[in-house]
C-alpha cells in the first residue's frame, strides 16, 4: 500500500483523531506493516504490547482464554490495545486473524516521537484521553449509585 492510503487509513481510526496530516504522514511512514494469513496467531494474551494495532484489511478474533465471555471480532478501522501506543501493558487476550488481515502497528516509541514533534497531536490526545476518563469516572459513579442502593434496606 501507499503512504499516502496508509496515512489516510490511520486518520481514520478515532484514537487519532485530531492528530495533524504531518503527524499521520509520519506515523504512516515509520509504522510497520504486517500481514497473517488467516489462522494466524497475532498476539497471545499476557505478552508485552510495545503497541498498538490497526487493522487495515481483513478481521481479528480476539478471545480471552478462560473466560467465558463472548469472543469479539474487530475488523478494518479497529484499532487493539489503543493504550499501548502510549504507556506499557500487556495484551488482554489472544488475538488470531479469522482471514488474510493486514495490520499496521502503532508502536509505542513512534508515538511519542509524533507527540514531541507535534505539539498540537499532543494536545489532541490529552483532551481524548480527558474525555475518555471523564465518561468512565462517570460512569464508575452510576455503577456506584445501583451497588449503594443494592446495601439499603427495603422500605
Amino acid at each position: 500500500m501507499s503512504l499516502d492510503h496508509d496515512a489516510e487509513t490511520i486518520a481514520r481510526a478515532p484514537e487519532l483523531a485530531g492528530f495533524e496530516a504531518d503527524a499521520l504522514r509520519l506515523i504512516a511512514f515509520a509504522a510497520p506493516r504486517r500481514t497473517f494469513p488467516a489462522g494466524a496467531r497475532i498476539f497471545s494474551f499476557g505478552e508485552p504490547a510495545q503497541g498498538a494495532l490497526l487493522v487495515a484489511r481483513g478481521r481479528i478474533m480476539l478471545t480471552q482464554p478462560g473466560e467465558s465471555g463472548p469472543d469479539l471480532a474487530v475488523s478494518a478501522g479497529a484499532v487493539i490495545d489503543d493504550m499501548a501506543m502510549f504507556v506499557g501493558t500487556v495484551r488482554a487476550a489472544d488475538a488470531t486473524a479469522v482471514e488474510d488481515t493486514d495490520v499496521i502497528i502503532l508502536d509505542r516509541a513512534i508515538i511519542r516521537r509524533v507527540l514531541t514533534e507535534f505539539p498540537r497531536s499532543a494536545a489532541a490526545v490529552r483532551d481524548a484521553v480527558s474525555a475518555r476518563l471523564n465518561r468512565m469516572s462517570a460512569e464508575l459513579a452510576g455503577v456506584g449509585r445501583k451497588l449503594a442502593a443494592l446495601d439499603q434496606p427495603p422500605e
